[in-house]
């Protein structure tokens, strides 16, 4: 009986000694781009290539600027997942948001989960019936269209591979007719 209780003794004191092996591995830090000529598209200002405090409190450790006018944040990996998702939570509650705010020009904004597709439906006669008078339909519309593709835009902006694309839809909401495409952030740096 007692070499029973020894050899789990000494079964839990190598797990444990295991477990607080990992504890002092140090934590892996990345390399993560961002196209900081998005930001200077959306927001028409240059990009400051300085570490914010707010960077810094989201675990951001340094940014440089590539020759190609990338910048080049380093990151603890842990931090970074963090931070890519709750951005990722912030864009999907800005589009879920546009289900209710266009309404009834918009008739519904789904997304899937890596937001490299948003299908924005629309009542075709309504999308067709170009007027630029305050409040029209197919102002909001447009509006839903432009937040839709500026928003992930800033979250496809992040990339520790290679950048992302979304593929925005408009479709009609009866048919499902596609009435528009276009492609974020790419159309936003092609203007």
């Amino acid at each position: 009986m007692r070499k029973i209780i020894a050899f789990f003794l000494l079964l839990i004191l190598l797990l444990v000694m295991c477990s607080c092996g990992n504890a002092n591995e140090p934590e892996e830090i990345i390399t993560v781009n961002y196209n900081a000529k998005i930001e200077e598209s959306l927001f028409r200002i240059p990009f400051e290539y300085q570490l914010s405090e707010a960077m810094k409190e989201k675990g951001f450790l340094s940014i440089e600027k590539k020759d190609d006018g990338l910048a080049v944040y380093k990151i603890k990996r842990k931090d970074y997942n963090e931070y890519i998702s709750q951005l990722a939570l912030s864009k999907k509650e800005i589009f879920d948001k546009c289900n209710t705010d266009y309404t009834p020009y918009v008739k519904s904004v789904s997304y899937n989960d890596d937001l490299t597709e948003i299908v924005i439906a629309v009542s075709k006669a309504d999308y067709e019936n170009v007027s630029y008078e305050n409040g029209s339909a197919y102002l909001k519309i447009q509006n839903c269209i432009i937040g839709c593709r500026d928003n992930v835009s800033l979250y496809h902006s992040f990339s520790t591979g290679d950048f992302m694309e979304c593929e925005i839809k408009v479709v009609d909401s009866i048919t499902g007719d596609v009435l528009k495409t276009l492609y974020s952030p790419s159309s936003l740096l092609d203007n």
